[in-house]
Protein backbone atom coordinates (compact mmCIF):
# COMPACT_ATOMS: atom_id res chain seq x y z
CA UNK A 1 0.00 0.00 0.00
CA UNK A 2 1.17 3.59 -0.88
CA UNK A 3 -0.12 6.81 -0.18
CA UNK A 4 0.09 10.29 -2.18
CA UNK A 5 1.24 12.92 0.98
CA UNK A 6 1.14 17.02 0.33
CA UNK A 7 4.40 18.03 2.32
CA UNK A 8 2.47 21.66 1.74
CA UNK A 9 -1.31 21.08 3.45
CA UNK A 10 0.63 18.34 5.54
CA UNK A 11 -2.35 15.65 4.96
CA UNK A 12 -2.69 12.38 2.98
CA UNK A 13 -4.61 13.00 -0.69
CA UNK A 14 -5.00 9.30 -1.29
CA UNK A 15 -4.18 5.27 -1.16
CA UNK A 16 -3.93 2.62 -3.73
CA UNK A 17 -2.32 -0.52 -3.38
CA UNK A 18 0.16 -0.13 -6.40
CA UNK A 19 2.93 3.10 -6.46
CA UNK A 20 1.80 3.37 -10.08
CA UNK A 21 -1.90 3.74 -8.89
CA UNK A 22 -0.51 6.72 -6.51
CA UNK A 23 1.19 8.34 -9.95
CA UNK A 24 -1.93 8.27 -11.71
CA UNK A 25 -4.05 9.89 -8.79
CA UNK A 26 -1.06 12.71 -8.44
CA UNK A 27 -1.48 13.28 -12.32
CA UNK A 28 -5.34 13.84 -12.05
CA UNK A 29 -4.64 16.10 -9.24
CA UNK A 30 -2.34 18.31 -10.32
CA UNK A 31 -5.03 18.31 -13.57
CA UNK A 32 -8.08 18.94 -11.69
CA UNK A 33 -6.79 21.67 -8.58
CA UNK A 34 -4.20 23.73 -10.64
CA UNK A 35 -3.06 25.43 -7.02
CA UNK A 36 -1.10 22.20 -6.26
CA UNK A 37 2.63 21.62 -6.67
CA UNK A 38 4.29 18.36 -7.88
CA UNK A 39 7.14 19.30 -5.54
CA UNK A 40 4.77 18.90 -2.27
CA UNK A 41 3.77 15.48 -3.06
CA UNK A 42 5.48 12.73 -1.71
CA UNK A 43 5.30 8.84 -1.97
CA UNK A 44 5.42 7.02 0.43
CA UNK A 45 4.29 3.74 2.15
CA UNK A 46 0.98 3.30 3.88
CA UNK A 47 1.83 2.60 7.27
CA UNK A 48 -1.12 1.87 9.21
CA UNK A 49 -0.89 3.55 13.42
CA UNK A 50 -0.49 1.06 15.66
CA UNK A 51 -3.49 -0.43 17.57
CA UNK A 52 -3.67 0.88 21.28
CA UNK A 53 -6.01 -0.71 23.94
CA UNK A 54 -7.10 1.61 26.88
CA UNK A 55 -9.40 -0.12 29.99
CA UNK A 56 -11.76 2.12 31.51
CA UNK A 57 -12.32 2.31 35.22
CA UNK A 58 -13.96 -0.41 36.52
CA UNK A 59 -13.66 -2.78 33.45
CA UNK A 60 -12.07 -6.04 33.86
CA UNK A 61 -11.18 -7.82 30.45
CA UNK A 62 -12.28 -11.61 29.95
CA UNK A 63 -9.69 -13.71 31.05
CA UNK A 64 -8.89 -17.22 28.41
CA UNK A 65 -9.96 -20.00 30.27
Amino acid sequence: MFELYDRHRREVIAISDTKKGVVRIAAQVLKEQTRRVLRDFVIRPHLDPPVRIYYMKGFKPARKK
